[in-house]
Order: C-alpha cells, then sequence, then structure tokens
C-alpha cells in the first residue's frame, strides 16, 4: 500500500477519533448522526484504509457540506440480514460467474461501500470491461444495500438516493429492486434470489444486465415490491 502524506494520515486519525465518540451516542430516532468534517480527499484516503472504527458501508460523506454521516448502524438486524442473504450467492453455478466483492469500496473517484457486492470474473466467457472501469476488481454488477434504520428517499444518507443517484450510475448496473420488508421467510427471498442469478448465468452473456438491490427491514405487516428499469 502507498504510503500516505502526513496531512492524510492526520485526517484518518481525527476521523476515527470522532467515530470513536459517535458511536457512543444513542441512533437518531430518524436521519443521520453527524461524524465530523471531512474533504473528499480526505474522505476517500479513511475508505481506503483498514481497520476504520466503522466500516465505510455504514458511512456517507456528504459532498454539499463536506462532513462524514453515519447512515446506518451495526445492530443485530442488519447484521443478521447480511449475514442470510450473503450464502444465496455461494451457490457453485453462480460463484462460476461472479466474484464477492461484499462491503469493498471502489478504488477510483469519490468512495462508496455496499453492504454485499459481486461482480464477473475476468475470466468469465465473454466478459468485457465497461470505458470507464479499469480494473475487475471495481467491475461490480450487483450492489445489495439492506436497510434497518435507513428510510425511504432521495434525502443524502436515505436509500432511494444512495440506489438512484450512486448504484443506478455505476457502470455494468442497469436495474434496482426495492423490496420494502423483510417480513418473509428468508428461504423463500434466499431461493427466489437464487433462481433469478441461475437464470443470469445460463444466459450467453451474463454481465449485460447487473441489479442494484435495496431491502429495508419493516414493521409494517405489508409488503410491497417496487421495479424502477433505469435504462
Amino acid at each position: 500500500m502507498t504510503s500516505l502524506p502526513p496531512h492524510l494520515v492526520s485526517s484518518i486519525d481525527r476521523i476515527n477519533a470522532a467515530l470513536e465518540v459517535a458511536v457512543e451516542q444513542p441512533p437518531p430516532a430518524t436521519g443521520t448522526l453527524r461524524v465530523c468534517q471531512a474533504t473528499e480527499e480526505e474522505w476517500n484516503a479513511f475508505a481506503d484504509m483498514d481497520g476504520q472504527i466503522v466500516h465505510p458501508n455504514f458511512l456517507e460523506w456528504f459532498p454539499d457540506t463536506e462532513e462524514i454521516h453515519i447512515i446506518e448502524f451495526a445492530d443485530t438486524p442488519h447484521e443478521k440480514y447480511v449475514g442470510e442473504l450473503a450464502p444465496s450467492f455461494t451457490e457453485q453455478n453462480v460463484r462460476l460467474w461472479l466474484a464477492p466483492h461484499l462491503a469493498a469500496a471502489n478504488s477510483q473517484g469519490r468512495r462508496w461501500c455496499p453492504d454485499l457486492s459481486y461482480g464477473p470474473r475476468e475470466e468469465t466467457p465473454e466478459s468485457v470491461l465497461p470505458p470507464d472501469v479499469s480494473t475487475f476488481d471495481d467491475f461490480r454488477t450487483i450492489k445489495i444495500e439492506i436497510g434497518v434504520s435507513q428510510p425511504w428517499g432521495m434525502a443524502q444518507g436515505q436509500l432511494d438516493h444512495k440506489a438512484i443517484s450512486v448504484w443506478a450510475a455505476m457502470p455494468g448496473v442497469d436495474w434496482l429492486h426495492f423490496q420494502l420488508s423483510l417480513q418473509e421467510p428468508w428461504s423463500n427471498l434466499t431461493d427466489v434470489e437464487s433462481s433469478v442469478f441461475r437464470e443470469k448465468c445460463r444466459s450467453r452473456n451474463p454481465m449485460v444486465t447487473g441489479c442494484a438491490h435495496t431491502w429495508t427491514s419493516s414493521k409494517q405487516k405489508q409488503i410491497r415490491q417496487r421495479i424502477r428499469m433505469m435504462k
């Protein structure tokens, strides 16, 4: 790893110190929790390092105010849902085509982290990088967000904003699937998702259509699904 200049090392220490204070506060009933000021350069350097006090998939850098906010909290429901969903991508016919990148950030431009992500392997037949992506490590056609404290909406830090403004604009992601609730039995969800990816992997070019899944845990009894065609 390339050594960082002193001012970025200092900024990383400052961000981690601010996070130590922030995580001791009770989560807000609504909205995000402000951590500290940071430039985009400082945010990117922080997101690229190992051993953060809070992983960047729980954070977001707001460009208009140049602030880092906690947008999701690593509570039991959130981590349980991540752990339950990840095995649906370990089937042999899925792993054959897709490499797991999990919550890794992109290495170019402003850093963003999903809860889970997957992308074509370099050896996948007909696998071609998009013009704006220089390495297969950054080519992730499936982005998954699981929201527990994150509400729907287009404000910064909310699920619609991140899915539509960020993930839908990523190379290789062509459509979005929103599901308002995780009340359904997990066996049903994973069976459905596995069948979807089986069909995609059987196609001649499984990289043509990527997707960003956005799921949120809700106490509401009614389950609604929304499909938004982005391209």
